[in-house]
C-alpha cells in the first residue's frame, strides 16, 4: 500500500498554529514532525515566504523546516 503525501498551504499552517498552538499541543505538531522526516510533508516555496512575514512561533517553526518548502517546477 502506498503512503499519504501532503501538501500544506499557509492558511492550513496559520489556522493550525492559531487553533493548536506549539507548545500547548505537541502531539499535533509532533506528528507533522514525523510526516517531516518521512518526506510525506511539503509546501511550496511561497508559502514560507508568506510565513516569514510575521514574527512569531510559526515563522521560527518554518525557518526551522525549510526542507518541508519546495520549489514547484512547470513541467
Amino acid at each position: 500500500m502506498a503512503s499519504v503525501s501532503y501538501i500544506m498551504d499557509s492558511s492550513s499552517l496559520i489556522g493550525l498554529v492559531r487553533s493548536t498552538p506549539l507548545g500547548v499541543y505537541p502531539t499535533a505538531w509532533n506528528r507533522l514532525e514525523s510526516l517531516i522526516t518521512e518526506r510525506r510533508l511539503i509546501a511550496p516555496v511561497q508559502v514560507l515566504h508568506e510565513i516569514q512575514r510575521g514574527s512569531d512561533a510559526l515563522a521560527d517553526w518554518a525557518q526551522a523546516h525549510e526542507e518541508v518548502f519546495r520549489q514547484w517546477i512547470k513541467p
